[in-house]
C-alpha cells in the first residue's frame, strides 16, 4: 500500500520565513501486472486502485486535503487548513457532517504579502484503452471548483470564489496598468481548457 501525501507547487515567503504547501492523504494500493495483447508495449505495468475505508468512508482521518504553513526556522507548523469539502463525499454526506474537511487533491498556493490564494485540481476516473486499444488514459472530473483566498498569517478564510472548472496548474501573478491579477489555467481531459485571470 501507498500513501500520498503530494506536495504541489509550495509557496514560500523570505521576509516571515514561511513556507506553504499542499498536501493530501490518499491511500492506494499499487499492483503490476503483464498488458494484455494491444494494451501496452512494456513488459509490465503498474495500476492503481483506491483504498477505502469502511461503508466506503475514506480509510485516513481528515483534514483530507490541506495547506500547511512551517516555520522554515524551526520546521514548526504554524498552521493547516482543510482546502476543498471532503464532506460532499456521499458517505460523507449521510453522516451529516458540515465542518469542511478538505478534498484528496491537488492544490497550489500563491502568496502575496497579506493574503494566500489557493486553487484545487479535480480527481481522475478509471483509467481505460484509448481508441485503437494502444494506450490507457484517465478523465480529468471536476469537484467542487473553486478559488479560495486566506489570511497567510492565521489562515482564515477571506473569500471563495466558484470557478467553471478545476485547476489544472499553479496560479502566477502578474500586474498589468497598476492592477494585479492572478492567472492559472483550468479544465482538461473532456473539460474545456480555460485561462482564468482575476484581479486583486
Amino acid at each position: 500500500m501507498a500513501l500520498s501525501r503530494c506536495p504541489a507547487s509550495p509557496a514560500a515567503r523570505t521576509e516571515t520565513g514561511t513556507l506553504y504547501i499542499g498536501t493530501y492523504r490518499l491511500p492506494f494500493v499499487v499492483s503490476v501486472r503483464k498488458p494484455r495483447p494491444g494494451e501496452s508495449s512494456y513488459d509490465f505495468i503498474g495500476e492503481f486502485r483506491y483504498l477505502p475505508g469502511p461503508r466506503g468512508l475514506p480509510l485516513l482521518k481528515p483534514p483530507f486535503g490541506s495547506i500547511a504553513a512551517i516555520d522554515m526556522n524551526t520546521g514548526e507548523h504554524r498552521w493547516r487548513i482543510p482546502v476543498g469539502r471532503g464532506e460532499l463525499f456521499p458517505a460523507i454526506r449521510q453522516l451529516g457532517l458540515s465542518e469542511r474537511m478538505g478534498f484528496p487533491g491537488r492544490s497550489w498556493a500563491l502568496v502575496t504579502k497579506t493574503v494566500m490564494i489557493v486553487v484545487q485540481m479535480g480527481y481522475f476516473g478509471s483509467p481505460r484503452l484509448a481508441p485503437g486499444g494502444t494506450r490507457r488514459i484517465a478523465d480529468l472530473n471536476n469537484f467542487d471548483p473553486h478559488l479560495w483566498v486566506y489570511d497567510k498569517a492565521s489562515g482564515e478564510m477571506l473569500a471563495e470564489i466558484a470557478l467553471p472548472a478545476n485547476a489544472t496548474g499553479a496560479p502566477i501573478t502578474y500586474m498589468a496598468d497598476g492592477k494585479q491579477f492572478i492567472a492559472f489555467p483550468v479544465g482538461g481531459g473532456p473539460i474545456v481548457e480555460e485561462l482564468i485571470a482575476v484581479s486583486l
